[in-house]
Order: structure tokens, then C-alpha cells, then sequence
């Protein structure tokens, strides 16, 4: 018999597969002394090695001699090396399935006994309940070690053995105490809370007492709340009980409970009479997150005096921690500032950073700054006379982009609640910003004007949007060009008329604005005006670029739906498009110009199958146009779909088909439509199923 050591040491670390297929074997082979050769592994300097053999060992069942070597090696005399490897190698195991280790349980060695009611509480069992006796008979050990971690097992496992807990509970050490506290918490049992709350006034131990609260606190029952909150409220001189302990837990509880508002607004109501008297300077002295967390949302649930230095403090930990929006901690901070800072904090601390403005990234990979908040708490404050004088003092100033955008922003407060002087300030300075370098600041700027609804800066946008690149920023501009102007007659023929331009740029953004415009139904467009859009309509489809011709063949569509006064005129627009379909090679011209004849009332189903006939269209071109067809609803194309559905091979095209016939004619389609029930496509079955199957 070869020695394992020397053998497996030749196989080069490289060739790992070698190595772990000479593992496979000894395990295969179960021969007693190489098992104990191989778990020897543990304790040599090679811990890639070890490694590898403690995944091995981890990853199999394993003999029934296998598991007597681990079990000998953690209750031996061997290092802790060695023992908490072959530990760790019987946990894994009995997460796969756990049942082997009931076969340990009748062993009387108090080393057995010890780790054996650990190891229970890691098992898959089949069935659940199987460990249910041996973790009863070790509740009872003499051997304290034995009860605590039996007790402990039984809340991990979350068995229903309340009586053998409640038993812990009344007669249990301090360890074996702290173990029943614990697993009633795991087993949430709402019945239990009584015991605990007997325990609670039995016990001095803060560390018990603490324990208990946690456990109510996992119980979540309404009665413990309002236990918890009853401890919390006792007299500040009383000393029994660490307050802030108490308010985590309710906290968490609130946590826990953010579905249920109705909750959360009693603990909110319930948890400002808890008189804590928190000092919110020593928050960096806790580690734990939810207590910070927890003494932040006290704190801003209270009524604090305006304090320069908790306002620096809180200031100070903003930046320190990152804590942006998305964070709980933000919304508690928020509220505090804004109870704790007078404006004029608000306007020192952001003169005293000066230029050194910074924008850093979270470590949830959020942009962080800590000047957005206050601006924020300055708006929500409306103490709009200091948001407007940042507005001004920072606008020609090279500061960080997000200033300048949390500023406009956060001013548009002003134009809905502010005095009429206030708002005419901060829409100026967004004028002023409309020439600003940085694109989103310039976006920024034309949604501040947007919502002031003043028909008068239309056109201030829109001249920057004639000289804009930026794709998003112009997107923007014509948003609100569209929200100021809209149901405005003068504005819309003004647009109109800007069609006879010779800058391409202006014919564009032109048409982009009156393909979303609509005209109020009070002031409708009469037969000269539509005369007139019809001539620069018309002029611009005989236009050479195609970007021109796209939009322009989309924008009649919904001009003609949209907008009363072209109702009774729109056929007079039908031979631009048919114009624009018959002339152009594009696909995307002869979509919109479809598109925008079914948008019309355009009824001829003859002129789509035109489009679809030639031999070069695009599959998904096809596609989109016999969608179309369907919405047309025009009983005489159910024939030519059905003709094109047999001539056709592509899959999507089918799909499209299918669609289309059972829209036109839902009953006549069916007879088709069944064909495909049994068809070798899966897509094609299925929507087969579903077209057959709807009402």
C-alpha cells in the first residue's frame, strides 16, 4: 500500500482533475488507514492541498467509517487544525442531508454529546422533525454546554418543542437561558410572548433582559410592540433597561413592517413619547448599523432645538458615511436638518466648502454630494428668498454641475408657491443658464421654465434649440417649447411657417413641435390655415433629406388626429403621403407614411399590400406593415392575408399574420388559425392556443 502523503505530493497542483480523481479512489476504496492518511492532509503546510481534499470530502456522503474518523478526530486530541477542518467537513455534510448524525446520538461521551447538539442545528432532515428526540434527551444533559447548545439547535431548526423551551426558560443557567430566549425568537410563536415577558421582569441581567427584547422584538407581535414601547416609555430615571436598546427594536419591527402603514404610523405616534433623551454627537460611538439607523429615526421623529453644532455633526456624518437618497439613514438625516438648521446655517456651510464642491460615488454606486440635501431642505422649507440668492450667486460661478441642477431644480418651488418677483428672478437666471456649458445643467434650466407656463420664454428655448448638438438636451427643449406653447394658434402657425426656412435644423426641430402640438378646441385651424400647412407639407415632401421625410411622414398622422380643424379637410393630406410612399426607397418613410394613413382614416388596405409586394422588403418591415393591415380592420384583405400566410416562410412574419386575421375577422380566422395548433414551431402553437382560446 503506497503512502498517500508521498503520492498525492507528486501530483503536480497544475493537474488538479489528477489529483481530485486519486481522492474519488481512496474514498472508493474506504480502506481505514488510507482514510486516515487522507484526513492527516489537514495538518500539513499546503493549503491548497488541504483544500482540495476538503472539498472532496465536504462534497460526498461518505462512508459510515469515513464519518467515525471525523467524529474521532473532533473529539480527539488532535490540533485545532485538524479538528476544525474535520468539523466543518460533518457540518457541510449534514446540509446536504443530516440524517447520519442521529446515528451519533446515542453516544454517552460528553465530547460527543458536546458537538453533536451543535451539529444538529446545521442538518437537512428527512423527515424535519427526525432530531426532534435527540435534541429533547440533550435539554435535559446534566452538562450545561450540552442543554445551551440543544436549546439553541432546537430555535435553528425552528422545531416546535415549546415546552421543552419554556422548561429552559424558567430553570435554565445563564447560558441555557440565553439559548431558550433565543429559539423562541427563531420559532416566532405569538403565545409565547407572556413567558418572555414574565422572564423579563424575573430577570435582572441586563444581558438576559436584552436578549428577551430582541426576541419580542422578532415575535412582532402587536402585544410585544406595545410591551416594548410600555419598557421604553418608563421614567428616564429609570435605569433597568438601555433605552436605545429598546428603540432599535421597535425600529426594527417598524422595518419589518413597511407594508403595513397602519403599523408603521402607530410605532411612529407610539415611539414620540418615549422620553430617550438621546444624545445624537455620540451616534459614532455605535457600530452597529441598525442602531445608528434607529437613533437617526428617533432623533428626527423629535423636537430639537435649532443647533449649529448638531448641524455641523450631522453634516459631518453625511460626508463621512456617503448616505445618499437611496439609503434609509438619508430620509432620517433629512428631516433632522430641517428641524435642527436655520437658512442661514444652511448658506454658511456651503460659502464655507467654497470651490472645493465634490461629487463622490457611493458605495451602492450612487453619486453622492452632500450640498443637494440642503438645498432640498431650503425648498421643502420654502425659504425660497435664500434658494433664489444661491440661484444668482452660483449661476456664473464654475461650480460642479449637480449644484447647479439641485438649484434649479429645488426652484421650482418658487414658481409654483414663491412671490411673483421671486419667480421672475429665478426664471431669469435659467435664461442665463440655457448658455451654460454643461448640457444637464441647460436641460435643467428649460424644465424650470417649462413649469412656469409662461407663454412668453417660448421662444427664448427655442432659439437655443436651433444652435443645440446634444440630442437629449434638445429632446428636452422641445418638450417644453410644446408645454408653453401648446393650444396656442399664433405659436402653432408660427412653426408652421418656420417650415419655408432654408436651415435644416429649423425645419426639424419645427416639425418635432407640431407633431406633438395640439391646438385647443375653442380656437380650431379653419380651411385657410390648413391650406397653408398643406403647402409647406407638401414643399418639404419633395425634400432630399430623408431625415426630413421620416418626420414629416409621421407628423401628419397626428396632426390630422389631433387636431379639429384638419378633420374635415384630411383627405387633401392623403396624396402627400401616398406621394411619400410611391417616391422613396426608405423603410421608415413608407412605415410612417402608412402609419400615418391608418391614423387618418385612410381605409384601403391595397395600397399596405403594395408596400409588402417587392421581393427586397425587409422581414421586419413585412412584419410592421401587416400589423398595420390588422388594425385596418378592412374585411377585403382577409383573403391576401390568408394567400400571403401560405406563401410565406418566415417565422415572424406568420406570427404577424395570425395576429392580423383573427383582428379583422375573429370568427372566419379560427378555421386558419387551427392549423397551426399542431405546427413544429413552438411560437407558432402557442399564439395558435391563444388566438383559439380568447373570447
Amino acid at each position: 500500500m503506497n503512502n498517500i502523503l508521498e503520492k498525492i505530493s507528486k501530483i503536480s497542483l497544475e493537474n488538479k482533475f489528477e489529483l481530485i480523481s486519486e481522492i474519488d479512489k481512496i474514498l472508493e476504496r474506504d480502506n481505514e488507514d488510507e482514510l486516515n492518511q487522507l484526513t492527516g492532509l489537514f495538518d500539513i503546510n499546503n493549503n491548497a492541498v488541504t483544500e482540495i481534499v476538503f472539498n472532496a470530502l465536504s462534497g460526498t456522503p461518505g462512508s459510515l467509517l469515513l464519518n467515525n474518523i471525523l467524529f474521532k478526530i473532533i473529539t480527539g486530541n488532535y490540533n485545532v487544525k485538524m479538528r476544525s477542518n474535520a468539523f466543518n467537513i460533518i457540518k457541510n455534510k449534514a446540509k446536504i442531508n443530516g440524517n447520519f448524525l442521529i446515528d451519533y446520538c446515542g453516544n454517552t461521551d460528553i465530547k460527543y454529546k458536546m458537538f453533536l447538539s451543535e451539529l444538529l442545528r446545521f442538518g437537512n432532515f428527512t423527515p424535519r422533525s427526525l432530531p426532534s428526540v435527540c435534541l429533547r434527551k440533550f435539554c435535559d444533559d446534566e452538562n450545561e454546554i450540552v442543554r445551551a447548545n440543544a436549546v439553541e439547535s432546537v430555535g435553528f431548526l425552528k422545531l416546535k418543542l415549546v415546552q421543552t423551551l419554556k422548561k429552559a426558560l424558567i430553570n435554565g443557567t445563564f447560558l441555557v437561558k440565553a439559548s431558550a430566549i433565543f429559539s423562541l425568537g427563531e420559532l416566532k410563536i405569538k403565545s409565547t410572548t407572556a413567558d418572555l415577558k414574565y422572564a423579563f421582569w424575573s430577570n435582572k441581567d441586563n444581558v438576559i433582559r436584552k436578549l428577551i427584547i430582541d426576541s419580542i422584538a422578532k415575535i412582532d407581535g402587536e402585544t410585544g410592540l406595545d410591551f416594548l414601547i410600555d419598557i421604553a416609555s418608563l421614567d428616564s430615571g429609570n435605569k433597568r433597561i438601555d433605552k436605545i436598546y429598546l428603540i432599535k427594536n421597535i425600529y426594527r419591527i417598524y422595518c419589518e413592517n413597511y407594508k403595513n402603514k397602519k403599523i408603521q404610523n402607530y410605532i411612529i405616534k407610539k415611539i414620540q413619547n418615549i422620553n430617550a433623551k438621546i444624545n445624537i454627537l455620540k451616534l459614532e460611538f455605535y457600530d452597529d448599523k441598525l442602531t445608528k439607523e434607529a437613533i437617526l429615526f428617533y432623533f428626527s421623529l423629535s423636537n430639537p432645538k435649532k443647533s449649529i453644532k448638531i448641524f455641523n455633526f450631522l453634516m459631518e456624518y453625511l460626508n463621512k458615511n456617503l448616505i445618499t437618497a437611496d439609503n434609509k439613514e438619508y430620509k432620517y438625516i433629512k428631516e433632522s436638518l430641517r428641524k435642527v438648521s436655520y437658512p442661514v446655517y444652511i448658506k454658511k456651510y456651503l460659502e464655507s466648502i467654497g470651490f472645493s464642491f465634490e461629487t463622490k460615488i457611493a458605495s451602492s454606486g450612487i453619486f453622492f454630494n452632500s450640498y443637494s440635501i440642503l438645498i432640498e431642505i431650503l425648498s421643502e422649507n420654502r425659504n425660497f428668498n435664500e434658494l433664489s440668492k444661491l440661484l444668482n450667486y452660483y449661476k456664473n460661478k464654475k461650480m460642479p454641475v449637480e449644484l447647479k441642477i439641485a438649484l434649479l431644480n429645488s426652484s421650482a418651488s418658487i414658481i409654483h408657491y414663491g412671490a411673483p418677483k421671486l419667480s421672475k428672478s429665478v426664471l431669469k437666471n435659467a435664461l442665463f443658464l440655457l448658455d451654460d456649458v454643461s448640457g444637464d445643467v441647460r436641460k435643467a434650466a428649460a424644465d424650470l421654465i417649462g413649469q412656469s407656463k409662461n407663454i412668453n420664454y417660448t421662444k427664448n428655448i427655442y432659439n437655443k434649440a436651433i444652435n443645440e448638438n446634444y440630442l437629449d438636451v434638445l429632446d428636452s427643449y422641445i418638450k417644453n417649447i410644446v408645454n408653453l406653447s401648446n393650444n396656442n394658434k399664433t405659436y402653432f402657425n408660427f412653426f408652421v411657417n418656420n417650415l419655408n426656412s432654408n436651415n435644416i435644423k429649423i425645419i426639424e426641430i419645427s416639425l418635432r413641435i407640431i407633431k406633438k402640438f395640439k391646438i385647443s378646441l375653442n380656437k380650431p385651424l379653419n380651411k385657410k390655415d390648413t391650406a397653408n400647412i398643406y403647402e409647406k407639407l407638401k414643399k418639404l415632401s419633395g425634400f432630399k433629406s430623408d431625415k426630413i421625410k421620416i418626420l414629416l411622414a409621421s407628423v401628419i398622422g397626428n396632426l390630422s388626429n389631433s387636431i379639429l380643424g384638419m378633420l374635415q379637410y384630411k383627405d387633401v393630406f392623403y396624396d402627400i403621403l401616398i406621394d411619400l410612399l410611391k417616391n422613396n426607397n426608405s423603410e421608415e418613410i413608407k412605415f410612417n407614411s402608412l402609419e400615418s394613413l391608418l391614423k387618418s382614416g385612410f381605409k384601403d388596405s391595397n395600397v399596405f399590400f403594395e408596400t409588402i409586394q417587392p421581393q427586397n422588403r425587409s422581414n421586419m418591415f413585412k412584419f410592421k406593415v401587416i400589423e398595420l393591415i390588422g388594425r385596418l380592420k378592412d374585411e377585403k384583405s382577409f383573403d391576401k392575408l390568408v394567400d400571403f400566410l401560405h406563401n410565406s416562410d418566415d417565422i415572424l412574419i406568420k406570427i404577424s399574420i395570425l395576429k392580423s386575421l383573427y383582428i379583422v375577422d375573429g370568427i372566419r380566422s379560427k378555421s386558419v388559425i387551427k392549423n397551426y395548433l399542431t405546427d413544429n414551431n413552438e411560437d407558432l402553437r402557442n399564439l395558435a392556443k391563444e388566438l383559439i382560446e380568447s373570447d
